[in-house]
């Protein structure tokens, strides 16, 4: 999830607040009390927020849906948020009709359940956008919108001299709530934010594609599968202007004009209105991409490659969990 710079500093300040706990394995009457005094252990130290992931727990038995839903309400005594990620269908109806939990079905979505919590306990100094309703006014130019999505490379917001060679095709679009594009269809423009909120995600993959996880326990005539296998994955959430939405099918077009238009390798969907920056893929020339568009693509692509480097509590999970005050995982 990208957010305002405004909002990853405080995410930043009350990240050691938070702890993560990846649990692998079996869960049942004889574990759940090794996970209970984890959790329990962590709360005592200071975590406000608690994240539990279950993506890799294939079964757990009634002992061990009773010790979560009863680790919930002992948390929440003392203030302290209880989220539980990655259940299978079987266990999120065992949790559920025993009590519930706080749930999200993956990792990423905990993670943003816990950072808008954050935010919106947090004491701030300027009011933020969606809390005071304010949305930001559409850009009015073409020429605006290309000094907002490559203040990366211009500070000063002045464009170099031949940025006209690619802003001439450009245009702005506003589009309404809904998919943008879909993953598999062929890909004709790029497409930079300028305003709204997109998110953008992939189709599931099938375990046995991935990775050599077991898939006995999962009962196949009752639709068992993971969690990961039945949610799209999310790659992107983003309200950020000059976000770039398909910088890698776009590196591609342009590596093989004259060829049939690389397919989207994700599908986008606007979750507000959105403004558009509109480049056709036609208009990426050679003369275009020698110059200030070249290399303003190439640093989008990187970035797209890069694994985050800051900014929100999934960068801190994927990259660097001792940056929690204690990301531990627990096998049984």
């Amino acid at each position: 999830v990208e957010r305002t710079p405004d909002d990853n500093r405080v995410i930043e300040q009350k990240s050691d607040g938070v702890e993560i706990f990846w649990m692998h394995g079996y869960l049942f009457f004889g574990s759940i009390s090794k996970a209970v005094d984890e959790v329990l252990e962590a709360a005592s130290c200071g975590a406000c927020w608690i994240v539990i992931d279950l993506a890799l727990v294939p079964a757990i038995d009634a002992a061990g849906v009773k010790g979560l839903v009863e680790l919930s309400k002992t948390l929440a005594e003392s203030n302290v948020s209880l989220v539980v990620t990655g259940m299978v269908r079987r266990l999120g109806l065992a949790v559920e009709n025993a009590g519930g939990v706080t749930s999200a079905v993956t990792l990423d979505y905990g993670l943003e359940m816990v950072e808008d919590a954050i935010l919106k306990t947090a004491v701030r100094t300027s009011q933020r956008c969606t809390e005071s309703g304010m949305i930001p006014a559409q850009v009015a130019s073409v020429e605006k919108a290309w000094a907002i999505a490559a203040s990366h490379l211009v500070a000063t917001g002045n464009l170099p001299n031949d940025w006209h060679h690619i802003a001439s095709a450009s245009t702005l679009r506003v589009q309404n709530p809904g998919q943008i594009y879909a993953e598999g269809e062929p890909v004709t423009e790029l497409l930079i934010l300028m305003r709204g909120l997109v998110q953008v995600e992939c189709l599931p993959v099938p375990s046995c594609a991935v990775r050599e996880l077991p898939r006995w326990h999962l009962n196949a005539d009752k639709g068992d599968r993971f969690t990961f296998e039945e949610t799209p994955q999310r790659t992107l959430k983003t309200q950020r202007p000059g976000s770039v939405l398909n910088a890698m099918e776009c590196a591609r077009a342009s590596c093989t004009s004259g060829h049939a238009p690389p397919m989207a390798l994700a599908s986008a969907k606007a979750l507000t209105e959105v403004q558009l920056l509109v480049v056709p893929l036609a208009s990426m020339t050679k003369q275009a991409m020698n110059g200030f568009f070249g290399q303003w693509l190439l640093t989008h692509v990187v970035n797209a490659n890069a694994a985050p480097s800051s900014g929100g509590l999934e960068s801190s999970a994927q990259v660097a969990p001792n940056v929690l005050l204690r990301a531990a995982s627990i096998e049984f």
